[in-house]
């Protein structure tokens, strides 16, 4: 047997409005923050603010084959 470790998906968008100027700001930076978030900040091409959102990527499975 073989075990074989997935990670679920899950479609992160890379652009976003900004909550300020109404704008398209786009994905700057992305970093796991622990097993199960990724931290990602975007930033305004017009106002240049900057947001930093979380998202849950769901934990790691494990697969024996």
């Amino acid at each position: 047997m073989e075990a074989t470790v997935t990670h679920q998906e899950m479609v992160i968008p890379a652009a976003m409005r900004c909550e300020n100027c109404g704008a398209l700001a786009r994905e700057e930076a992305r970093e796991r923050v622990s097993e199960t978030e990724v931290a990602v900040r975007y930033a305004c091409s017009e106002c240049r603010r900057q947001k930093t959102r979380r998202f849950q990527t769901g934990p790691a499975e494990m697969n024996e084959d």
